[in-house]
């Protein structure tokens, strides 16, 4: 969409993050069901190994971020999930956002981490995984059924790990999916997106079903990548580490959304990171009894 700002070091990290999900997709298994104790389904589990139908639906994910104007304000408070910004139990010694690969503008000042802000979605919206030879992940929201229903993909969530915590929304509430203005895909990933992952033929047009191209409730459904995460049911992913989770932060260059987003609705970016990393030390602990204590 219009006033969308996408690097350089973006497209490449894309291209770097799709080919590794493309090499654990040809070496997973055709299906897990016989990998799980009896009694228990995939989708119960938020680590260990995927199935091939799973990783076919997984994509690298982006949101939409802003530079915050000096009389703009973010949330006053918090949703209850600590902001957590150590990652050096990862071996991270980044603590914070990097701008320079996300939003760098000729001419303009660089932005400073703490200005960039997030409005649509929240962390009661999110959710993380463990992926082999990737690591700890956040799931955007957007999926509303897995047509792989045997192989569920699980993911660990807030009320998971946070007393008093709950997730308020639906998975595909237009204020909180994380809709990137825009998507990006490699020509191998959109001809199998159309045949194959979207009920295909069903990505491109024209369409099978009744209705034509201009049907959906707004633009965003197609130029903003909508159809993608909700009709297609693609799973997109963000890895929970400050500098690959800035490269997969698209800037808003109009810098307006601030001005007509509700306060409460307006996050700092490296606030909702912090929240996602204390998220994926709850759901490491409890990843290390469920090992520990399995039969």
């Amino acid at each position: 969409e219009d006033d969308m700002l996408m690097l350089g070091d973006q497209i490449e990290y894309y291209l770097e993050l799709s080919s590794k999900l493309d090499k654990l997709r040809k070496s997973a298994p055709t299906t897990m069901e016989d990998r799980v104790p009896v009694g228990k389904r995939p989708s119960n589990y938020f680590f260990g190994d995927l199935a091939k139908t799973n990783y076919k639906h997984l994509f690298p994910g982006f949101i939409r971020v802003e530079v915050l104007k000096s009389n703009s304000e973010t949330q006053l408070e918090l949703d209850k999930v600590p902001v957590d910004l150590d990652f050096s139990d990862l071996g991270v010694s980044r603590s914070k956002l990097n701008t320079t690969t996300c939003c760098s503008v000729k001419g303009i000042p660089q932005p400073r981490s703490e200005q960039l802000m997030i409005w649509e979605t929240n962390i009661q919206a999110l959710s993380v995984r463990k992926i082999p030879k990737i690591g700890w992940v956040a799931f955007l929201p957007g999926p509303s059924y897995f047509p792989w229903e045997k192989d569920g993909i699980g993911s660990f969530q807030t009320p998971d790990g946070f007393n008093g915590t709950k997730r308020p929304v639906s998975p595909g509430d237009p204020k909180f999916i994380a809709q990137a203005g825009g998507w990006i895909m490699t020509r191998k990933q959109i001809i199998e997106m159309h045949l194959d992952i979207c009920d295909g033929p069903n990505f491109l047009p024209p369409f099978e079903y009744q209705h034509d191209g201009l049907y959906a409730p707004g633009v965003e459904f197609y130029s903003g990548g909508i159809q993608m995460s909700t009709s297609c049911n693609v799973q997109r992913i963000l890895p929970i580490d400050p500098e690959q989770f800035s490269k997969l932060l698209i800037y808003h260059t109009a810098n307006n959304k601030q001005e007509t987003i509700k306060q409460e609705r307006r996050i700092r970016a490296n606030n909702l990171l912090g929240q996602l990393n204390a998220l994926r030390k709850a759901a490491e602990k409890k990843m290390h009894t469920m090992v520990h204590n399995k039969p």
